[in-house]
């Protein structure tokens, strides 16, 4: 999805991965900027482990938490609406159904986060189109990020029209999305005849205060890979990362370990994830999660895994769908393995969606 989750990792893979989510545009639906390598909310996507033969290690001990293993965020944390909060706010914006811009966007938001909806996105769809001819430019840009979604051509060139709209007039989540489409269609990286495209729009984001867009404007230039620029792409996502902004903190960490920018310290990286994971960046967990396996530090391993993918961390759940369909690490467990696979999908992961076909003709045919 182009919009929602954004997600961070890149660790032994070039800067292709370290594009791998940026704004997502679903790419699955709660917010066009998915892997927009040079954009927007990177989507690094942190190689996946080999999978390790290994004597069976029992489940972790409950009373082992992940905040036992990456430590306690130093700042205030915000905690996101549930859906059952979003679904408050939706009733009481759209009481008797009267049409307001409240009422479009409060349901688009419910929508994006993979809130069930009554009526189905149809009714959000009609409400924001209502909304965007009404100038409300931020329901031109997630009716932009619904629509690409929809993933046909026509609606596509319609999310662009829309996304085009908002951002001209002043909206840096409408220049994010734009770029993140740019990105989107080089699967996360910008094919080089729009890399220049790419960057600014993401530069015209960050100038408008878009954190998502700094951070992609920062990859776009590490992927220009001048000296001058990965200078300039270290400083601007230290200062995200110095100002609170989680998702810079995994970019600059993924970077880092990937030996992209000037001066790299590959050592710097696990602390940087660390910290993000400890403030909520759920990408920071899965890569410490990987570091971990890697070291043969299962245990522990298993409850960050656990912890991504109980927040949405689709690459967390294929692999513990891993795990237990292969019996490494932990015994064989095909059902285990299809629930994680499972969950996986619902988060519009696609080799999670492979997989769960594959264990469910496995599991039928004993």
């Amino acid at each position: 999805m182009i919009r929602a989750h954004r997600r961070e990792h890149i660790r032994h893979i070039g800067l292709l991965n370290v594009m791998s989510q940026t704004k997502q545009v679903n790419l699955p639906t709660t917010r066009i900027l998915t892997a927009v390598a040079c954009l927007l909310s990177v989507g690094c996507g942190v190689a996946q482990p080999v999978l390790q033969s290994a004597e069976h290690s029992p489940t972790p001990p409950s009373r082992v938490s992940w905040h036992d293993i990456v430590g306690k965020c130093p700042r205030t944390l915000h905690a996101s609406p549930s859906c059952a909060e979003m679904q408050a706010r939706t009733q009481k914006e759209c009481y008797l159904d009267q049409k307001t811009v409240g009422c479009a966007e409060s349901m688009a938001e419910y929508l994006e986060n993979d809130c069930e909806v009554g009526r189905g996105p149809g009714r959000a769809m009609d409400l924001l189109q209502w909304a965007c001819e009404h100038d409300s430019f931020t329901s031109c840009d997630r009716l932009a990020n619904l629509l690409y979604n929809a993933g046909d051509r026509n609606s596509r060139d319609r999310a662009w029209e829309l996304a085009s709209r908002a951002c001209d007039h002043g909206l840096a989540d409408g220049c994010e999305t734009l770029a993140a489409i740019l990105g989107h269609r080089g699967h996360g990286l910008p094919v080089p005849a729009d890399l220049d495209r790419a960057m600014d729009y993401a530069k015209r984001a960050c100038d408008l205060g878009g954190k998502h867009g700094c951070k992609g404007y920062a990859l776009c230039l590490v992927q220009r890979n001048h000296a001058d620029d990965k200078a300039l792409a270290r400083r601007v996502l230290e200062a995200l990362c110095n100002n609170g902004f989680q998702p810079g903190c995994v970019t600059l960490g993924s970077l880092e370990a990937t030996n992209q920018l000037d001066s790299p310290n590959p050592g710097r990286a696990e602390s940087l994830w660390r910290s993000a994971c400890a403030c909520g960046e759920r990408d920071g967990c899965y890569n410490v999660a990987d570091l971990l396996h890697e070291r043969a530090e299962y245990p522990r391993a298993l409850v960050l895994y656990e912890h991504a993918c109980d927040q949405g961390q689709s690459e967390s759940c294929r692999q513990l769908g891993e795990l237990h369909a292969t019996g490494k690490i932990v015994p064989r467990d095909l059902s285990r393995a299809e629930g994680y696979y499972e969950r996986g999908c619902r988060n519009k992961d696609r080799p999670s969606c492979k997989a769960l076909r594959v264990v469910k003709e496995a599991r039928q045919s004993r």
